[in-house]
C-alpha cells in the first residue's frame, strides 16, 4: 500500500500533474477530517447512550426509593393520628372528671406519650446522585425543588421528633414519667420490673395525679410537638407525590 502511494505520488510531481496533486492532497485531508468527525460523532453517540442509560436508572431508583417514602409517610401518618386521638382524649378527660374510667384505660391512654414515633425517610438514591453530580442528569427544575422542599419538610419532623425524645428524658418531665411509670410497672405485670401492690397507682390516686397542672402541661406540649409532626409529615407526603408524578413523566 505504502508502495502505490509512494509511486502515485511521483507521478503527480512529473510535469502537468501538479493540479491533480493538490486535488489529491485535498482529498486526503477530506478523508482525514471526515474520518475524525464519523469517530467524534460516534464517540458522543456512545456518551448520550450512556448518559441516558445512567438518567433511565436514576429515575427508576428514586422512583423505588419515594414510593417507599409514601408508604412510610402514610404508616407514621397513622400513628400518629392514632396516637394524637389519644392523647387528645386524655388530656380532655384531664381537664374535665376521670372517674368514669377504669384505671388500665387511663394508664394505656397515657403509655401512648413514651411511644416515640419516628420514620426516616429513603434518601440513599437523592443523596448520591447529588454528591456526584448525576442528578443534574435529570434536568428538571421543578423537581429539584421538590426535593430541597421535601428534605425540609423531613428535616422539621425529625427537630419535632427529637424534642419528643428529649422533653421524655429531662428534668421535671422525668420526675412525671416517674410518677406515672407505664402501664406494665402499674398493673404489676411488667416482665422485670416486679412492682409490689402498695406502690401501685389505685383507681383514685391515678386520676389525681393527671390531673395535675404540670402533668397536664406536659402532655399538652407532647400533643403540640405530635401536631407538628403530623404537618410536617402531611407537607412531605404532599411533596412525594408530586415527586413520583414528575418522575412517571420523565
Amino acid at each position: 500500500m505504502l508502495f502505490i502511494l509512494r509511486q502515485l505520488r511521483r507521478s503527480f510531481f512529473q510535469p502537468g500533474k501538479l493540479k491533480t496533486y493538490i486535488a489529491y492532497a485535498v482529498g486526503e485531508i477530506l478523508l482525514i477530517v471526515i474520518g475524525i468527525l464519523i469517530a467524534v460523532q460516534i464517540g458522543d453517540w456512545k456518551e448520550a447512550r450512556k448518559l441516558d442509560r445512567q438518567r433511565l436508572e436514576l429515575i427508576e431508583n428514586l422512583k423505588a426509593d419515594f414510593k417507599t417514602n409514601l408508604e412510610r409517610l402514610d404508616g407514621t401518618l397513622a400513628v400518629v393520628d392514632s396516637s394524637m386521638e389519644d392523647l387528645g382524649l386524655f388530656l380532655d378527660v384531664a381537664a374535665a372528671d376521670s372517674s368514669h374510667l377504669s384505671l388500665e384505660a387511663l394508664q394505656d391512654l397515657a403509655s401512648k406519650t413514651w411511644t416515640p414515633i419516628t420514620s426516616r425517610p429513603a434518601m440513599g438514591t437523592y443523596n448520591s446522585a447529588t454528591d456526584d453530580g448525576s442528578i443534574s442528569l435529570l434536568q428538571d427544575g421543578t423537581l429539584m425543588e421538590l426535593f430541597i422542599d421535601f428534605e425540609k419538610h423531613v428535616s422539621y419532623y425529625v427537630i419535632n421528633q427529637d424534642l419528643q425524645q428529649d422533653a421524655n428524658i429531662t428534668g421535671e418531665v422525668m420526675n412525671i414519667r416517674r410518677r406515672l411509670g407505664t402501664m406494665a410497672v402499674l398493673r404489676g405485670d411488667h416482665p422485670i420490673l416486679k412492682t409490689p401492690e402498695s406502690y401501685r397507682l389505685n383507681d383514685e390516686e391515678f386520676p389525681a395525679l393527671i390531673a395535675e397542672k404540670d402533668v397536664y402541661a406536659y402532655f399538652r406540649t407532647v400533643y403540640a410537638l405530635q401536631d407538628n409532626q403530623r404537618n410536617r409529615l402531611q407537607d412531605a407526603k404532599g411533596k412525594t407525590v408530586k415527586i413520583l408524578n414528575l418522575l412517571n413523566e420523565l
